[in-house]
């Protein structure tokens, strides 16, 4: 089995696990298991890094660089895998070097930002995932792909928010963005999975139907949350 199989398999198994203990109320091995899915998440996200770094020198080694570029090769990884990830985000260059998931989760904020400016929201970023609207409200935005099947696992910064935006991206690129307004977040603020000061959310797709596993609260439809931008339009809802 390869390591992209296995860290996959660990993930999977480990979230079945997470999902059993919500159903049980069972908080501790919620938080417990949870943790197992971040780190494992930390090191999908390492290999992948990986992979971005050995495709681009396959690439200068097929076709060799001129001097600019071979100062590239001199850089350490910490300051080449930043460089790559600037590179991935220009257009023409994005099909020839794979993001890295940190990149593709800037990018997708960056277009869901831009996205609502067009409906009269605007959306200033603080720092992070963080953002405020024109009222100061808070507002996190996270994003996740589809790692496993039907399944999407987010983390944000625990803040006293005004409105979530859970960017869920399918194996077949189409995004679904769930907007949460104040009232559901402080309603089941107490009962989320905190790991080391983040915020996490478990998102599963059955069927039609969109549901949160929140621990002590059992799965919470969401369906009703996607696109549902009057969450950062009025006032009230901040």
């Amino acid at each position: 089995m390869s390591l992209e199989n296995r860290i996959q398999h660990l993930k999977k198994f480990a979230l079945e696990k997470v999902e059993g203990a919500a159903k049980k109320s069972d908080t501790q091995n919620v938080i417990l298991n949870s943790r197992m899915v971040e780190e494992i998440e930390r090191l999908s996200n390492i290999l992948a890094d990986i992979h971005v770094k050995v495709d681009s020198l396959e690439k200068k080694i097929k076709n060799p660089p001129d001097s600019a570029s071979d100062n590239l090769l001199s850089q350490d990884s910490e300051q080449f895998i930043p460089r790559l990830d600037s590179l991935a985000r220009s257009s023409s260059l994005s099909k020839y070097i794979k993001e890295s998931p940190r990149v593709r989760g800037e990018t997708k904020r960056r277009e869901f930002v831009d996205s609502v400016k067009e409906a009269g929201i605007n959306l200033i970023h603080q720092r992070g995932a963080l953002y405020v609207t024109d009222h100061d409200g808070l507002v996190g935005i996270a994003y996740a792909s589809e790692r496993q099947p039907n399944r999407w696992f987010l983390g944000l910064p625990d803040n006293d928010y005004a409105a979530l935006v859970l960017i869920c991206e399918t194996d077949r690129s189409d995004l679904l963005n769930f907007i949460l307004p104040s009232d559901f977040f402080h309603k089941y603020r107490d009962s989320f999975s905190f790991v080391k000061g983040q915020i996490k959310f478990n998102i599963v797709c059955r069927g039609n139907d969109y549901t949160m596993i929140i621990p002590n609260s059992g799965n919470i439809r969401i369906n009703q949350f996607l696109n549902n931008y009057n969450a950062l339009k009025h006032k009230h809802n901040l």
